[in-house]
């Protein structure tokens, strides 16, 4: 199995190379001229193995009765609403979204409010999957670096996805405040530290002087505040902000349900592409059908869209960890270094006299651990970062631990937008990468304003790349 799962680069390789064969636009849909024969040869020889749309979803779909993780996270102490399976009924809905986590849920409820009936389908529960599992960073200032992105995509874009993000913040501020949602939410500075005194120092120094020349804002400090520890050199990004994602989550279903939205869970959607290019029909496990105009495919990984969606993400493992700290001890900012991969850190109320530290990070593909036999290396070396940035950390048994699955986008920039292999009226939000929070919000606007018929300047930075050789 391991041997035939994309190789990041071997992916990257290919985006660029139709990136460089023309700009593929998210409103495209792009052709196989984008990629030439000795591209295809040369590139695609180490996964021969992959030949069609179905084979690849064997690999990359999970099982139905699992989720990003078992373990309980400190997201999780918040009651998650109940509700039925949609079973064999077949309904009618003006937009039906399949997925129960952030993006879908926001999506929805932009939707409704929009005047739109809409119906949710979720094969396990509300809030389930990634969103439950995230450090609930809210980042303008994404994990790819922004001097990255800009030699790829150019920096117009680079720009376009600064400030989409920096607006997803800011809808979520919005959504919390117009339904009186108590979700914890604040505005924090964000700090870039370098993970050594060269190279981190380098890069620190690189992305503040190309964020500064694209969108400004940006400070080059001496240290972070991290309760003694000093970073050295590091960037300073005001503005960002964190939260209670469970907390928000269920204040914005509550929400969606107050303007009539309706919800189903416990059902898995086996096909989203059939019915006509104006009435999407999808299918469940169960034999229920909805029809509609529209359909959203929020899942965090869309295993049923067409395959040159499929290969423009890879699967990530990602690992938390959260122990207590005296409350006032480490300062309410968000951290993340430049070690690859990274480590990121920020704290959130556990009780009077505590709060919990969140660490994470240590992602590595799925499948290719770095040690295969010692499953829980990832954990221990977070708790040893955590030991040694934050001394003050008191648990020597930690508060909680746990994993999530998250997917990389080969080009750096998520996949939001029609997908190019299905009808015309099937959009797509996946490819969150390490700042799913945000990039799941930014794209439920985008997505609403698609379905809305209006225009949204993000549409130009935000890439949905490729057309490979292969038909779905």
């Amino acid at each position: 199995m391991m041997s035939r799962i994309i190789n990041r680069n071997t992916s990257r390789i290919i985006t660029q190379h139709l990136l460089k064969g023309g700009s593929v636009g998210l409103l495209a849909r792009p052709t196989s001229s984008h990629l030439s024969t000795t591209c295809h040869k040369s590139c695609l020889s180490t996964i021969p193995t992959i030949t069609s749309c179905s084979s690849i979803r064997r690999f990359y779909t999970m099982s139905p009765s699992q989720s990003s993780s078992k373990r309980e996270t400190p997201w999780f102490d918040v009651e998650v609403p109940k509700y039925q399976s949609l079973g064999k009924r077949e309904i009618e809905t003006d937009v039906c979204v399949i997925g129960g986590g952030i993006a879908g849920v926001t999506s929805a409820y932009l939707l409704a409010k929009e005047g739109k009936k809409v119906t949710i389908i979720e094969a396990r529960g509300i809030g389930s999957g990634e969103t439950g599992r995230t450090s609930a960073h809210l980042m303008s200032a994404i994990d790819d670096r922004f001097f990255a992105i800009g030699d790829l995509h150019g920096k117009d874009a680079s720009k376009i996805v600064a400030d989409s993000h920096k607006e997803a913040i800011n809808i979520i501020e919005s959504i919390a405040k117009q339904e009186n949602i108590d979700c914890d939410f604040k505005r924090v500075e964000g700090y870039l530290i370098p993970h050594d005194k060269k190279d981190g120092v380098n890069i620190v120094k690189k992305e503040a002087d190309y964020a500064n020349e694209v969108f400004g804002g940006v400070k080059l400090v001496e240290s972070a505040p991290m309760g003694g520890y000093f970073t050295g050199p590091c960037a300073l990004f005001p503005n960002q902000g964190q939260f209670h994602p469970m907390k928000y989550l269920v204040g914005v279903v509550k929400a969606f349900e107050k303007l009539g939205g309706v919800i189903y869970t416990g059902d898995i959607v086996t096909d989203a592409l059939s019915g006509s290019s104006s009435q999407p029909l999808v299918k469940t496990d169960k034999g229920g059908k909805i029809k509609c105009k529209d359909v959203v495919i929020a899942t965090c990984h869309p295993s049923f869209a067409g395959l040159p969606t499929l290969l423009k993400e890879e699967p990530f493992r990602t690992y938390m960890i959260a122990g207590r700290v005296p409350k006032g001890s480490v300062p309410n900012v968000l951290i993340w270094n430049t070690a690859d991969p990274y480590i990121y850190a920020r704290i959130t109320p556990c009780d009077d006299a505590h709060d919990y530290l969140l660490v994470g990070g240590q992602d590595h593909p799925v499948g290719h651990m770095t040690d295969p036999k010692d499953p829980k290396k990832p954990i221990r070396e977070l708790e040893q970062w955590a030991k040694q940035h934050y001394p003050m950390l008191l648990d020597e048994k930690l508060a909680f631990e746990w994993s999530g699955e998250v997917w990389e986008p080969v080009d750096m920039v998520g996949i939001i937008g029609r997908d190019p292999k299905s009808p015309e009226h099937v959009f797509i939000i996946s490819g969150d990468s390490g700042t799913g929070l945000t990039h799941s919000s930014l794209g439920a606007k985008l997505t609403t304003d698609l379905i809305m018929g209006r225009k949204n300047e993000w549409e130009k930075g935000i890439i949905l790349a490729a057309s490979l050789l292969w038909e779905r």
